[in-house]
């Protein structure tokens, strides 16, 4: 088996999960899944400005510009003036956030049962514990520069 096979084959997982996602749980609340990550994250009170967000996510900063202001036109997301810095935007959740939120989280449940009904409880934990291991070892790996050799 080659690598690229490996991540061919990762990719394609996560196009099918991105697509149900979309589908199934997000669509009816006008997210998607990296909208749900970025509220998720701000609910949980790890960043607080789209800086704080750059420095989790990959993406540049107009991208994630363009997700929070998609995120305040539905009413789930505010900014205000930082007091001691008026050049920064704090990221809020708002309560309309923290209810799609907890709504989307029943819809994930439920689309995770029917997906995963027939795994046993053993099948499940090894496949979460396998995935839990596939993602430290790649953030780890990732996160060194690659040198390219000709």
């Amino acid at each position: 088996m080659k690598n690229r096979e490996i991540i061919e084959k990762l990719l394609e997982v996560k196009n099918i999960l991105n697509e149900a996602g979309r589908k199934e749980i997000f669509f009816e609340f006008g997210l998607t899944v990296a909208n749900y990550e970025i509220l998720k994250i701000i609910e949980k009170g790890e960043v607080k400005t789209i800086t704080d967000l750059k420095n989790i996510f990959s993406e540049s900063l107009a991208s994630l510009t363009q997700k929070t202001q998609k995120l305040e036109e539905l009413k789930y997301l505010k900014k205000e003036k930082d007091e001691n810095d008026p050049r920064k935007n704090i990221l809020i959740i708002t309560k309309k956030g923290i209810d799609s939120l907890r709504r989307v989280e029943k819809k994930i449940d439920l689309v995770s049962s029917f997906i995963l009904k027939k795994f046993s409880q053993k099948e499940k934990e090894n496949f979460y514990e396998i995935l839990d291991f596939l993602s430290i070892k790649l953030k780890n790996r990732i996160n060194k520069k690659i040198v390219w050799k000709n």
